[in-house]
């Protein structure tokens, strides 16, 4: 058959289908200029200069992005085949081989990828222009300009390159469908999922299982590092159930209200049952997928919402002052020594400008183990104690001061007795902390809400405030560090910190500063400099959690219009039949609504139970990111959901034309 005939049936099958490749175009071009976005940025040289660990966000984010991409790609490529199924059997009737078919499928392909290219690597560089401005802002960077965000041709191959692989697989993937079949299950594949079908009792109770398993885990996790560690297996038991569940468990309810006779003999009841029923083969996972892609989407951005809010809170928790000078370290008997060195520090730089809020404070840092309400030292590796602390308790983050340092940075006036210690935490429950065991003595407790645990540390910890510094000195000889590779103790020791704001000539106070810094060998903390690390490191994040969340919006989007599409033309005949027949277009249009509401609101129910349970877990895993703040958290994450929720649920009221004959 000639080439130029196979051309024109290629070409006449997109112009038919038009309704199908137009958004399909749009949605890859819109899911492939991220990449080139992200692919961009990740090479361009003056991003790259902000943070050392840009290009690991970046590199992260260019992983899950791609893959969700060529994911979602994959799988709407497969609903514009379904829909093109009877076509290419009735051409198969009218004398073209499968062969002809398959050259069909690859022009049209070929075609797909070259307008995509195109387009998405020019869109790309256009609207990652304008991006780039924007990241560059959240970096609290005013100097960006659109000469530093070249076109790069290395960029537009990758971008080009992956699209050819993922046309590529489609090509293969649809060649072997085809090859499945003969002409008239062609002809008959557009009423595929028409037969019954079978609920699997044990598909749902594996479902349920993993499902359970999912949420025990997401509720159950007290620490940081094991939310980390667990939140992976989490993520797959839920995913895992929530398939097994909507393949299986939704066939068994509806033919339990199936089996309501006096339920189910109702006109609409009848009529959205069956058609869901029978329909349930194919919405299954389509459904499924829709719930895990929103539940992405909530998930990532109450994430980014939350830790972009409390930013601010963050770098005030580090950096409290304008400038913080230290450490000096400090053994037992040496504090008072190292503190007056850095009031002379103070006072000489007093002599070239104005310095306010002058606090010193000393503290002690070392690890422990906590279980329940005893503290204990760190075992030896590899010891029985060791193994012991592991079953029953959790690695802890001291941090230990005097009552009397507490108070001079909280301007506090709390009094402890000998036995009574003050206790606060950054992620740790206190309530029920009415006393606590320090190896061996136990010490009445008051806990206070003031958090003075910087948000940079990022694993549970525990701050004591102990009534003098006697004690403040046992437990530095009763916790001494321990070396994980020489398997040796050593001695903990304090470290003594200045911390002050500058008024007046703030240039020859920090000229001074760092002369004295040089020459003692000690570090300059500045607020500005901690700011503006953090905001290149969070403003990075917050970047790539808006591009993930993007391609999991537009994912949504495409299986939703597609998923309508596919399933409102066909079931169009079923209305026309169901009008024939005498049934009025009142029961009609109800029983579209029905199933309507059904198909669309099941995903997102789903979808908020699921985050429902991630909650806790979500907030313990951000405690990574030194976010602490719950109200900004609750606020941000379930803002997010309900938004989210809501604009979902307006999307069927825009499309719903389809179904209607």
């Amino acid at each position: 058959m000639k080439f130029s005939i196979l051309n024109r049936v290629a070409f006449r099958s997109i112009l038919a289908h038009k309704k199908l490749y137009f958004p399909y175009w749009i949605a890859v071009t819109l899911l492939f200029s991220l990449e080139y976005i992200l692919l961009s940025l990740r090479q361009n040289e003056y991003v790259l200069e902000f943070h050392p660990d840009l290009r690991t966000i970046l590199a992260i984010g260019v992983f899950f992005a791609t893959l969700l991409i060529v994911i979602i790609t994959l799988y709407t490529s497969h609903f514009i085949q379904k829909n093109q199924r009877k076509e290419f059997g009735l051409y198969s009737v009218l004398g073209l081989e499968k062969k002809h078919i398959r050259f069909v499928m690859i022009i049209q392909n070929l075609f797909n990828w070259f307008v995509t290219s195109i387009f998405s690597v020019t869109f790309g560089f256009l609207l990652g222009s304008l991006i780039f401005i924007a990241l560059n802002r959240l970096m609290q960077d005013t100097g960006a300009t659109l000469m530093d965000y070249p076109f790069q041709i290395d960029t537009s191959m990758n971008v080009v390159g992956l699209l050819f692989v993922t046309f590529l697989i489609v090509i293969v993937m649809n060649a072997i469908r085809i090859a499945r079949f003969n002409p008239i299950e062609l002809l008959k594949s557009a009423h595929e999922g028409d037969r019954e079908p079978k609920g699997r009792i044990w598909m749902t109770l594996l479902g349920l299982v993993a499902l359970a398993l999912g949420y025990y885990i997401a509720l159950t996790q007290n620490n940081v590092l094991g939310s980390l560690s667990n939140v992976f297996l989490a993520i797959f038991l839920v995913i895992i159930g929530t398939y097994f569940l909507f393949i299986s468990l939704s066939i068994l309810v509806l033919k339990m209200m199936r089996n309501n006779k006096r339920f189910y003999y109702k006109p609409n009841n009848f009529l959205s049952i069956s058609g869901m029923l029978h329909r349930m083969n194919n919405n299954a996972v389509s459904l499924a997928s829709i719930a895990i892609l929103c539940s992405g989407v909530i998930l990532v951005l109450g994430i980014t919402a939350t830790t972009y809010r409390t930013l601010e809170t963050q770098i005030e928790s580090v950096q409290p002052a304008d400038y913080a000078f230290g450490p000096i370290v400090s053994d037992v008997g040496e504090i008072e020594e190292n503190e007056q060195f850095l009031l002379n520090v103070v006072n000489e730089l007093s002599q070239y400008g104005e310095l306010n809020d002058v606090r010193i404070q000393t503290s002690l840092s070392v690890f422990g183990y906590l279980s329940d309400q005893d503290l204990q030292p760190i075992p030896p590796k590899g010891s029985d104690e060791e193994k012991a602390l592991n079953s029953s308790g959790q690695p802890i983050y001291i941090i230990g001061e005097t009552v009397e340092t507490y108070n001079e940075l909280t301007d506090a006036s709390i009094h402890l007795d000998e036995d009574e210690v003050l206790i606060t935490s950054n992620l740790l429950k206190l309530d029920d902390f009415s006393s606590l065991n320090i190896n061996g003595k136990t010490y009445k407790t008051k806990v206070v809400s003031s958090n003075l645990i910087p948000s940079n540390i990022a694993v549970e910890a525990i701050y004591i405030a102990f009534s003098d510094q006697a004690k403040l000195d046992a437990l530095q000889r009763e916790f001494p560090s321990y070396d994980n590779f020489t398997n040796e103790y050593y001695t903990s020791q304090y470290g003594t910190v200045v911390h002050f704001n500058v008024d007046g000539d703030e240039a020859s106070v920090n000229k001074r500063l760092k002369e004295i810094a040089n020459d003692e060998g000690l570090n300059i903390f500045k607020a500005e400099e901690t700011r503006k690390t953090m905001y290149e490191l969070y403003g990075g994040l917050l970047f790539i959690g808006i591009v993930v969340s993007t391609v999991l919006i537009i994912g949504t989007i495409l299986m939703l219009y597609f998923r309508q599409i596919s399933e409102g033309y066909q079931d169009r005949e079923n209305y026309k039949i169901m009008k024939q027949v005498g049934l009025p277009n009142s029961l009609i249009k109800k029983t579209i609504r029905s199933q309507i509401i059904w198909i669309f609101l099941l995903p997102i129910i789903v979808a908020v139970v699921h985050n429902l349970f991630a909650s806790k877990m979500m907030y313990m895993l951000i405690g990574l990111f030194g976010t602490r703040d719950l109200s900004i958290f609750v606020t941000s994450y379930f803002g997010v959901l309900f938004a989210f929720s809501l604009i979902y649920l307006l999307y069927p009221l825009l499309v719903k034309g389809p179904y209607y004959p």
